[in-house]
């Protein structure tokens, strides 16, 4: 039995049945392969009104601005369509946040972060949770707030952010997994995450107790906005004597953040569970301890 063939609703259309109608563009994606694909990847298969495809294919005296931003991000290298797709949420205003998105996504802010080490898809994670019209300012808040401009004219990583990375061995991606779908105040979250993990707070439990941030990041995974309190509870937690306790009788805080990977803002509560749960008298012998974390971890 042949599959059924999918119908483009009335007065819409996919990016096949557009160009058809629209010569002019058709021919210059047709020079252009690999932008037509790139685009076909971003609208995927849905179909759209014919003002929002005009919208994205809008002509600016005799240049077509959204199909050159798109020759410059394949050129750049640094963007999949895929990641540009995920931000495109509401059907509705998919073309209207396109054609928003584009010019951003070609600051040459974007593709300086890319020599840090940052990875547009990390920038993606904190941004994905924010409404459709809002994201393009969204991406602006990060670059601000990541980046500085210098008397030169050139823009650097932030001193506070290139202090937290080099300190703690990590990468951005540890920073975005806790920011990830912050809905607002992206550069206030984001600042305030900095100042706290640029303080001496985490620094001497990275001494004292051997915590690596890469832990922080996996148990507040996902806590969003809500982080700041999340991290502030946590390492009111952190600072007790059972923690020291269970390094000393050689479990490590790795083990635990593995067992709670993902909590996100309820992090906090999760662990001070589990250390509830380390002090039944069954646990409380360091072989059936190690047993306990190994079976977990495991599973």
């Amino acid at each position: 039995m042949r599959p059924k063939k999918h119908k483009t609703p009335a007065n819409k259309y996919n990016l096949e049945e557009y160009l058809n109608q629209n010569a002019e563009v058709k021919n210059i994606l047709e020079e252009v392969p690999a932008v037509k694909k790139y685009i076909g990847n971003i609208l995927k298969t849905y179909s759209y009104c014919k003002k929002d495809l005009d919208l994205i294919f809008a002509k600016t005296g005799a240049c077509y601005t959204n199909i050159d931003h798109v020759k410059m991000l394949i050129q750049h290298g640094n963007i999949q369509a895929a990641s540009i797709s995920s931000l495109l949420r509401c059907h509705n205003t998919r073309a209207k946040t396109l054609v928003a998105l584009l010019p951003k996504l070609t600051d040459s802010r974007v593709l300086l972060l890319k020599e840090y080490g940052i990875a547009f898809s990390s920038i993606v994670s904190i941004v994905r949770g924010v409404h459709s019209n809002n994201i393009a300012t969204a991406i602006e808040e990060v670059l601000n707030t990541t980046l500085v401009l210098q008397a030169n004219g050139a823009y650097t990583l932030s001193p506070q952010l290139t202090k937290v990375l080099e300190y703690y061995k990590c990468s951005f991606t540890n920073i975005a997994n806790i920011l990830r779908v912050v809905k607002s105040n992206i550069s206030a979250v984001l600042s305030e995450l900095l100042q706290i993990l640029e303080s001496s707070k985490i620094s001497d439990l990275h001494k004292k107790l051997d915590i690596n941030f890469s832990s922080f990041s996996s148990i507040l995974n996902g806590a969003g906005a809500t982080c700041i309190q999340a991290l502030e509870k946590l390492l009111q937690i952190l600072d007790h004597s059972k923690i020291q306790e269970l390094k000393n009788q050689g479990i490590p805080f790795s083990n635990i953040s593995n067992i709670l990977s993902g909590a996100g803002a309820a992090g906090p509560q999760a662990l001070e569970q589990l250390l509830q749960m380390l002090d039944n008298p069954i646990l409380l012998k360091l072989e059936i301890r190690g047993i306990f974390f190994l079976i977990l971890v495991v599973s």
